[in-house]
């Protein structure tokens, strides 16, 4: 889950729409 730190930027705006589902499981949705 490496990756998931990398996208908690500005690209949790585009990525974390979509892979809000494994991401967003996390708290970065927060």
């Amino acid at each position: 889950m490496v990756k998931a730190l990398v996208i908690h930027g500005p690209n949790l705006n585009m990525l974390g729409k979509r892979e809000k589902s494994i991401y967003g499981a996390m708290d970065y949705d927060t």
